[in-house]
């Protein structure tokens, strides 16, 4: 029944009528309308980064540990092969030290012996100079028969010192024969040096007395051949007289005489008429 009211509704009513629609009257030429103008687009957002994530790391692997051996059984010796070559490289070590050690003191030795023996050589043996009693030391030609070791004494050059020169000479039973055998080798001069005494001095004789006085008699040349000063007379006197007190213990005085008589002097500069003292001349 209600669908046959609406029905019935529906014819009943009028239709509705829509008003006609305005004619569209177009606008004047010169009123034309400009085109639309096309609105920008509006700006698009920077676009943003996104943080990157750093990539997880892996934890570091704890470091090794050496694993300690594990103790010797209680058997075994407590002594490696590592410990016994290091006892053996200090022993040998101490040994090496020890033998320089004992080298360097032997070293030290000799060369204190040496250093000694060459201060004695020229303090008290017969390499001593400007000595006026040197000591003696008998030789092995001492021993022999007709061989004897003298000191000689001889003017150093430059100075008024005197040294001392051992020679060995050969000598016969009489004193006089002893005697000009010593002043021989005298006037002959020092090893490897000029003789003092002028050229062709001779010594003709010689005497002793009891009273320990010893005469020199030589030739003229010793006086006429004689070209010096005072410090050159000095030094022949002073051989004369020191050459004779070394090696004739019993003299004390020394008198020179030219062919068996006495000279006042030998350059002008010393007197020799008196008796030379040996201990003067010292």
């Amino acid at each position: 029944m209600t669908e046959e009211r609406d029905e019935e509704r529906g014819a009943a009513a009028p239709e509705a009528v829509s008003p006609p629609a305005p004619e569209a009257v177009p606008p004047p030429a010169s009123e034309a309308v400009p085109p639309p103008v096309e609105a920008a687009p509006p700006p698009t957002p920077p676009a943003t980064k996104e943080p990157e994530l750093a990539e997880p790391t892996a934890p570091e692997p704890p470091p090794a540990t050496l694993e300690e051996p594990p103790p010797p059984p209680s058997h075994a010796v407590p002594f490696h092969m590592d410990q016994a070559a290091v006892v053996i490289r200090d022993a040998i070590g101490v040994g090496v030290d020890t033998v320089r050690r004992r080298r360097w003191t032997s070293l030290g030795v000799a060369a204190g012996v040496l250093a000694l023996g060459v201060w004695w050589w020229f303090a008290a043996g017969p390499g001593r100079r400007n000595a006026a009693m040197p000591e003696h030391f008998v030789p092995l030609a001492a021993e022999l028969e007709g061989i004897r070791g003298v000191y000689l004494y001889f003017g150093v050059p430059g100075s008024d010192s005197m040294m001392a020169e051992y020679r060995d000479i050969v000598v016969k039973d009489r004193s006089s024969d002893r005697v000009r055998a010593i002043y021989r080798e005298l006037i002959a001069g020092p090893t490897g040096g000029t003789s003092p005494f002028p050229d062709g001095t001779e010594l003709l004789n010689t005497y002793e007395t009891a009273r320990g006085t010893l005469y020199l008699d030589w030739n003229r040349t010793f006086v006429t051949g004689f070209r010096g000063g005072t410090g050159h007379e000095r030094q022949i006197l002073s051989s004369i007289v020191l050459t004779a007190g070394d090696n004739l213990p019993e003299v004390q005085h020394v008198v020179i005489l030219v062919e068996g008589n006495p000279v006042p002097t030998l350059g002008g500069h010393y007197d020799i008429l008196a008796p030379l003292d040996v201990a003067d001349w010292r």
